[in-house]
């Protein structure tokens, strides 16, 4: 396939062997193999998991997953975006008054 191919028309690819995103007549989505197939998962143990039984995690303390609160850096995120968002409610709430009043 060429660059022209692509700006042709949209052509499907094979890009694996055991799994192309397009089977039984509709697309797929990650691990669709997995489920209906019965397949192993791609873990050490052919098994979804969630605990890591390696020295490194645990002498990090993340061998399972635990609640943490949000980080000052997320927070700090979260407060900018919440500015964010009422000012830009605020504008377009002005402005749609704004065009009522000149109507």
């Amino acid at each position: 396939m060429t660059f022209a191919d692509a700006q042709a028309a949209p052509v499907p690819l094979i890009t694996s062997p055991e799994w192309s995103g397009s089977e039984l007549g509709r697309r797929s989505s990650p691990f669709t193999t997995n489920t209906q197939r019965l397949r192993p998962w791609h873990t050490l143990t052919g098994r979804q998991h969630v605990f890591l039984d390696h020295d490194w995690v645990h002498e990090a303390g993340e061998a399972l997953p635990i609640f943490r609160p949000p980080s000052e850096h997320a927070q700090a995120v979260r407060r900018a975006t919440d500015v964010a968002l009422a000012a830009a409610v605020f504008t377009a709430v002005t402005m749609s008054g704004l065009a009522r009043q000149t109507d």
